[in-house]
């Protein structure tokens, strides 16, 4: 299956970037960042500067393949799965699990 079509890996895929971003930030040792599969990160990294230049221009009139709108969609779908596991500390921005009840910087929630 060719990865711009294969939404639901490409989804996970997404959301595990995403993850280790947020378990990377302030850690005290490097974190090993996900086995994502070459032809989706090279895919993610073109859906993230596609989705940038949409955020700095006007939306009206932008036409783009089905297959970047539907990656588009799978990118927004991953970040609503993170915003719904995680929470940003208030003390330190850090993006921590939803249920933890401290910070590691020592906020507590």
């Amino acid at each position: 299956m060719e990865v711009a079509q294969d939404i639901s890996a490409l989804t996970e895929h997404a959301y595990q970037a995403m993850e280790h971003a947020a378990m990377s930030q302030g850690a005290r040792m490097p974190i090993a960042p996900p086995a994502i599969p070459t032809p989706y990160a090279r895919w993610l990294e073109h859906l993230a500067r596609v989705n940038e230049a949409l955020d700095r221009t006007p939306e009206l009139g932008v036409r783009m393949p089905a297959d970047t709108a539907r990656g588009l969609a799978a990118l927004e779908a991953a970040r609503e799965r993170f915003r719904r596991n995680y929470k940003q500390c208030p003390g330190c921005a850090r993006f921590i699990f939803r249920a933890a009840r401290r910070c590691p910087c020592g906020e507590k929630f």
